[in-house]
């Protein structure tokens, strides 16, 4: 026992504190951290999807606007003719007409206001836009897949359950 305290080191005070005191940067200043409310938290993320939005149908140029109008104001789906005839009013039979409308419906259903079924059904999506934009993210953090947010370090995942196995007793087709 006296041999490990004759081992231990001496330990001056001082120094040790001089040495912390050069190792820490020195900041000029005093610093303040502000903490906001969650109220204004939920304003500011609001703000920011309307502004997200508003600069989004801003950038449609006016036939666009129509349609989106048009499509919303139905409230159900409709199809190229129908667009073409009652809301451009252009000859939905024309060739170049044709291709011009569904260029511009293609442009907005890659900007998710309006959305293409694959029976031809054009349909009004900015109300589901709008919702989906004014989400508000609370409690605890998931992906868009349902998981914890974690990734896939190692440690991370949650507790995985053995795989399943099946005997012949439970199987209907095996007397």
């Amino acid at each position: 026992m006296s041999r490990v305290l004759q081992k231990l080191p001496t330990f001056n005070r001082q120094e040790i504190l001089d040495e912390l005191v050069k190792r820490i940067p020195k900041i000029t200043g005093t610093v303040t951290y502000e903490v906001a409310p969650v109220e204004k938290l939920q304003k500011d993320f609001l703000e920011d999807a309307k502004n997200q939005i508003l600069t989004l149908v801003r950038g449609l140029d006016e036939e666009q606007k129509k349609i989106l109008k048009f499509c919303e104001a139905i409230g159900k789906g409709t199809i190229l003719s129908e667009i073409m005839e009652k809301c451009l009013y252009v000859n939905a039979t024309s060739g170049g007409s044709r291709q011009r409308v569904n260029e511009k419906l293609n442009a907005m259903s890659g900007l998710e206001v309006i959305r293409r079924e694959a029976d031809g059904k054009i349909y009004g999506n900015l109300k589901p836009k709008i919702s989906k934009h004014l989400e508000m993210p609370l409690g605890k953090a998931t992906t868009s897949h349902g998981g914890t947010g974690l990734g896939n370090r190692p440690g991370n995942q949650p507790p995985s359950r053995p795989p399943a196995t099946r005997t012949s007793s439970d199987d209907p087709g095996v007397a």
